[in-house]
């Protein structure tokens, strides 16, 4: 399966919060991106969408940042990556799909 940078950054950008955060401490967008590799813009533009979705929610002020909006375990990888704007798509390893979409490897025999 494969999805675009922009659902693998959500869903990293998830991770570190399931793994990092309460509401009672979120965690700041720039600590998320330095630590990710991912740059800030890109970051906002996601945390807008999962924002939107309610998969996030923020803190503002000092020592303000974003949380969980659930539990983890409440938000689902396919629900992550519709709220990021993106999806997941089945694609086939080279040599899997042979002369008008059958498989190689179907039963043939010789």
């Amino acid at each position: 399966m494969r999805t675009t940078m922009r659902g693998f950054y959500a869903l990293r950008a998830l991770a570190v919060l399931a793994a990092q955060t309460a509401p009672a401490r979120p965690l700041a967008l720039r600590k998320i991106a330095e630590e990710e590799g991912i740059s800030m813009e890109f970051l906002q533009q996601i945390f807008f969408r999962l924002r939107k979705a309610g998969l996030i929610a923020a803190s503002r002020g000092p020592g303000g940042g974003f949380y969980l909006a659930r539990p983890a375990e409440k938000i689902s990888v396919l629900e992550a990556l519709d709220a990021a704007g993106e999806c997941l798509a089945l694609v086939p390893r080279d040599g899997e799909i042979g002369k008008g979409g059958e498989n190689p490897d179907s039963g043939k025999i010789g």
